[in-house]
């Protein structure tokens, strides 16, 4: 982030005028659009321990695969249902976040994602990681375990739902449009019955 100072003063003093990364751009650009449009529904269950990104990525792509109206989108006035679980894992790349994309997570074992998600890691801090590997995303889990006990996301757009994860509870984001009955609390009891098995 470039920062740059004004030579405004007010009340609050000396003003600092920063200018977004490309990355920051798109990420409130995002943000932005999918809050403004999505109608969100959120879903909560409290955690006794914090789940491994790898065990929790692997747990909703069984469940998306069990729930599939919530491993899709409201398009265009219809409802899509995606034929592949590809689950989105935030990366945090210092200034802003990241996400890559586990294909097939409901078919790939635990050791292989906790793999690519070091991979992605990697990969989104030194910019190394090529524009597919953000490509395709059916879901999104974002992990904000190390600074919040709670996280209640914003739902990535063209997306279903988005789940946040805290140090205590799991926090499930639904497009309100897609979810008008239990399909969210299903996806959400599905996920921590995986974590408890």
């Amino acid at each position: 982030m470039s920062t740059e100072k004004s030579g405004t003063a007010s009340l609050r003093g000396s003003v600092d005028l920063a200018e977004p990364t490309p990355a920051q751009r798109a990420f409130a650009r995002g943000v932005a659009e999918s809050k403004a449009t999505i109608p969100h529904v959120y879903f909560e269950a409290a955690l006794k321990s914090r789940p491994g990104l790898a065990a929790l990525t692997a747990a909703c792509g069984r469940a998306l695969r069990e729930v599939p109206m919530l491993n899709g989108a409201y398009r265009d006035g219809r409802f899509e249902r995606y034929g592949r679980v590809n689950v989105a894992v935030g990366v945090d790349a210092g200034d802003t976040i990241f996400f890559p994309v586990v294909r097939d997570a409901d078919r790939v074992d635990e050791s292989g994602i906790e793999a690519k998600i070091a991979e992605f890691a990697a990969g989104a801090r030194d910019g190394s990681l090529p524009s597919p590997a953000y490509a395709g995303a059916t879901f999104t889990i974002i992990d904000m375990s190390e600074h919040a006990e709670r996280f209640a996301p914003v739902i990535n757009h063209g997306q279903a739902a988005t789940l946040g994860l805290g140090s205590a509870a799991l926090i499930l984001a639904c497009d309100n449009r897609i979810v008008q009955a239990g399909e969210g609390g299903d996806l959400l009891k599905r996920i921590t019955g995986l974590l408890a098995a």
